[in-house]
């Protein structure tokens, strides 16, 4: 898989698994309280006005797909990790995990695990992290490569 096709894979992950945040924005116009969707209420200490909750929120959780499926392509094509074997994918979502939780997170704005959303919005990427890793290591061996 090369990195481009990572980044795709992630993306469709991404756009799948934030489906049910959409079927809840259409059905009941709420723009909080997403599911598999952290909501992003402040983007650099500026609040977001709650109609434009939704798609900064999507536009988040697509960049992190993006960005799992190519740096674990990336990964995979400098050697750094041997293959696509479920483990590897998930001892990477783990990492990945923390990194944007302690990283990425603060340096949007969002506090150190995402504090500043809400006090569960660690547990939403955790869950979130883990079906990446799912849905790529099944994109990956079943589809990709079959």
């Amino acid at each position: 898989m090369s990195i481009p096709d990572g980044m795709f894979t992630g993306l469709v992950i991404g756009m799948i698994f934030s489906v049910p945040a959409m079927v809840y924005d259409v059905l009941f116009h709420k723009h909080r309280n997403l599911p598999l969707i952290v909501d992003v209420r402040s983007i650099w200490g500026h609040a977001v006005p709650s109609r434009e909750v939704f798609p900064a929120s999507v536009v988040l959780h697509l960049f992190f797909a993006t960005a799992f499926g190519g740096v674990y392509a990336a990964l995979v094509a400098f050697g750094a990790i041997p293959s696509y074997a479920f483990r590897y994918i998930l001892t990477y979502a783990a990492v990945f995990f923390f990194f944007s939780v302690i990283i990425l997170l603060p340096l949007a704005g969002l506090g150190l695990f995402g504090r500043k959303e809400g006090p569960m919005v660690w547990s939403e990427l955790l869950l979130t992290h883990l079906l990446y890793a799912l849905g790529f290591w099944y994109a990956a061996t079943h589809i990709l490569f079959s």
